[in-house]
């Protein structure tokens, strides 16, 4: 009876193990991509401020109003969808790191 306690206590041990192992995994991935996105949304602020196009706070009506006519405009022109055109303008200013990695030579 000891033995079965002790193979299932083990059991527990392993399945908590491997689980806190992989969320700890997904944690740090889903870390990275909103670390991505932020860095995404802040490039694509610079830009429209650069170009004038919002002055004030991110998050006003006037702003928040501004940003969409240019995208909706863009969008318009171009036939491409909002997501295509965000990244296009996210990579037209900033580091541009999104995506990007870089391997070292041995």
């Amino acid at each position: 009876m000891v033995l079965k306690n002790k193979v299932k206590l083990n059991n527990a041990f392993i399945f908590t193990t491997v689980f806190v192992t992989e969320a700890k995994t997904a944690l740090n991935k889903a870390g990275n991509i909103l670390s991505k996105f932020i860095d995404v949304i802040r490039d694509i602020e610079s830009y429209l401020r650069a170009h004038k196009i919002i002055d004030g706070g991110l998050q006003t009506k006037k702003s928040l109003t501004a940003a969409q006519a240019f995208f909706n405009e863009m969008q318009k022109q171009s036939g491409l969808s909002l997501q295509e055109l965000s990244l296009i303008v996210a990579y037209s200013v900033g580091d541009n790191r999104v995506g990007i990695s870089q391997q070292t030579e041995d």
